[in-house]
């Protein structure tokens, strides 16, 4: 396999639509802040300093790309309580 140039990987969340089942991906939002801001939420998140890696966010609402149905997002691993 040749190899001619490299590509950015950037973060994303993956979910599947209720609606048609499909597998759909939306990019994280990167949170751009200082260096002093980044040590805090470091500290504040119980992160160890020498540890690297970025701050995400996620998107609140994602839009299906085949069936366009629209859903709010909740965080992985937690249930909707409706």
């Amino acid at each position: 396999m040749k190899q001619e140039q490299s590509v950015e990987l950037r973060p994303a969340f993956a979910w599947d639509c209720p609606e048609c089942g499909r597998e759909q991906f939306a990019r994280a939002v990167v949170l751009e802040m200082g260096d002093v801001e980044f040590s805090e939420n470091k500290a504040e998140f119980g992160i160890p300093q020498e540890v690297e890696g970025l701050f995400l966010a996620a998107p609140t609402v994602v839009v299906c790309e085949y069936c366009g149905y629209e859903f709010e997002t909740i965080e992985y691993g937690t249930e909707d309580d409706d």
